[in-house]
């Protein structure tokens, strides 16, 4: 499988594929006092549907992703969207350039800890399977999801 992983990896980095940037989220205390929270990069990676591959070959299941936009005025719309207002203002005060796209709350996955109820990835008889969504019933053996989002990111359909 790790084979199946670098050789995406691969293809992707000759592509110049587009990529985006993980993120975790860090609230420092100095002296038992909490400073200014800020997002920490941890890596580059691919988008690739419900799955993120870092350039290191380790596979993440996607969490919250946002573009990084200067943040405008609070206007009380929701309590998701003066979140995701600061999350943005957050990324602009800890370097993070305007219209960059990040990832947060991504948690890495570890193939061998898989089960067959395991989402998005599942391990079973038949190998590794991924689900297209949260709620999704149907799989798709890993091997073919992993070729069919690469090609895309590579060869996008016209006008994507």
């Amino acid at each position: 499988m790790q084979d199946l992983l670098t050789d995406a990896v691969s293809r992707l980095a000759a592509a110049v594929a587009r990529d985006e940037l993980l993120v975790d989220y860090v609230r420092p205390t100095w002296l038992g006092v909490k400073l200014a929270a800020k997002l920490v990069p941890v890596e580059r990676v691919w988008r690739l549907g419900v799955l993120l591959l870092g350039r290191s070959g380790t596979l993440y299941a996607t969490g919250t992703t946002l573009r990084v936009t200067e943040p405008r005025h609070p206007n009380a719309q929701s309590r998701l969207a003066e979140d995701r207002r600061e999350l943005r203002a957050i990324a602009l005060r800890s370097g993070i350039s305007g219209g960059e796209t990040i990832n947060l709350d991504a948690h890495d996955i570890v193939l061998g800890d898989l089960g067959p109820d395991s989402r998005p990835i599942a391990a079973g008889g038949d190998g590794f399977t991924v689900a297209w969504s949260a709620t999704s019933a149907t799989r798709t053996p890993l091997e073919t999801y992993l070729e069919e989002r690469v090609q895309l990111l590579i060869d996008p359909p016209e006008g994507a």
